[in-house]
């Protein structure tokens, strides 16, 4: 049986057209209804009512009962007409402005298709230098994927090697940063995944090497909206100098993540790049860079003791400590981490690992303890 579909009435060809672009790209059922006659047929059957500012008026004047799940939009550019009056009256949910809106109404669609919560976005930034923060979000990703989700890195430290090279797929066929550049509005989830690079479950958006680009905060607030709906996780490496675009994505992180060196000396750098990112994450958390891996087994163990003088000068909360694993880097590139306490393994390797994996198992359990940090959705 075909699902009944949503409606919009309006006839403002601008927002027609931006409308139906958003409910196509999410695969959502939506038919528009020029008149009030029609709107009437199907006003108490359809899962959303979608009614244009410039018929807001028209149907509260025609009588028509106030439901459940009614958005009034109206586009910035249009002429001011009266919205909230008539969108008390209908029973309107929410009244949005679109374009600003985009990603607010790409949600409602999909959850309206079933799907009822959105990915966890986990951001990774370094508090100073080559203390490993691009290669721990890869992890992250990397073991995410082998646990079975679908896992994808979204790689914004543009002056870094790149995700995909570290990850060992750079000649991996698929969609980089230039070839999103100019995208515009809604994406196809399903249709982002599929053509990025990806392994095993991992689907990476990195630069291209040979053709640099610096993505718009509307490209990068486009692909976390669709990696988000398509993905089971999602991880975006930053820079330590962001840009709007980068302060654009970590709105979106559920949790933030600052890496930062044992080395106290740090304390200075770390702290600009925390200042820069606090006002952006509501939640957000040092991991400590270890020389070695805790004699005390897993992240999460209340007698395990790590030291927290740096996070305690940052003011944020101690989320772990990152211990060094000297074949990490190789592993990666291959694709193939070694099984949780893999045998052949030195003792010292071993339990690296396994605590890496702890690590970012319990990064993930944050991440998905939050909702989404997102800019303003529902707009007068």
């Amino acid at each position: 049986m075909r699902p009944i579909p949503s409606f919009l009435i309006s006839r403002d060809r601008h927002l027609i057209k931006h409308v139906t672009t958003i409910a196509a790209a999410c695969g959502h059922p939506l038919v528009h209804v020029p008149t009030l006659e029609e709107a009437r047929m199907h006003w108490q059957t359809s899962p959303l009512v979608l009614v244009g500012s410039d018929q807001a008026a028209n149907c509260a004047a025609a009588g028509l009962a106030a439901r459940h799940d009614v958005i009034v939009l109206k586009r910035q550019t249009s002429r001011a007409e009266p919205v909230w009056p008539p969108a008390i009256q209908l029973g309107a949910t929410a009244v949005i402005e679109l374009p600003e809106a985009t990603g607010w109404l790409l949600d409602r669609f999909t959850r309206a298709n079933g799907h009822t919560s959105a990915a966890p976005i986990l951001g990774f930034v370094g508090g100073s230098g080559g203390v490993g923060a691009s290669q721990l979000a890869l992890t992250a990703a990397t073991i995410y994927a082998d646990g079975g989700k679908r896992a994808v890195l979204v790689d914004l430290d543009l002056q870094g090697q790149g995700a995909d090279v570290a990850a060992g797929m750079a000649h991996v066929h698929g969609w980089r940063w230039p070839a999103l550049a100019q995208c515009q509005g809604a994406l196809d989830p399903q249709r982002l995944l599929s053509e990025l690079p990806h392994r095993h479950g991992l689907h990476i958006l990195a630069p291209d090497q040979d053709s640099p680009c610096e993505p718009s905060s509307e490209n990068v607030a486009a692909i976390l909206h669709a990696a988000r709906i398509a993905a089971s996780v999602v991880v975006v490496d930053l820079p330590r100098q962001p840009d709007v675009s980068s302060a654009r994505a970590a709105q979106f992180c559920t949790a933030g993540v600052i890496v930062i060196p044992e080395d106290a000396r740090a304390i200075s750098a770390a702290q600009t790049v925390a200042s820069k990112y606090r006002p952006h994450w509501s939640h957000v958390g040092v991991v400590q860079r270890s020389g070695a891996a805790s004699a005390v087994r897993g992240w999460g163990n209340r007698n395990r003791v790590v030291p927290k003088s740096v996070a305690d000068q940052l003011g944020l909360e101690q989320w772990g400590a990152l211990p060094t694993v000297p074949k990490l880097a190789t592993w990666l590139r291959k694709g193939t981490l070694p099984p949780l306490r893999r045998a052949g393994l030195f003792p010292g390797q071993r339990r690296a690992m396994d605590e890496v994996r702890s690590l970012c198992g319990y990064l993930l359990r944050r991440a998905e303890t939050f909702a989404p940090v997102n800019a303003k959705l529902e707009v007068a």
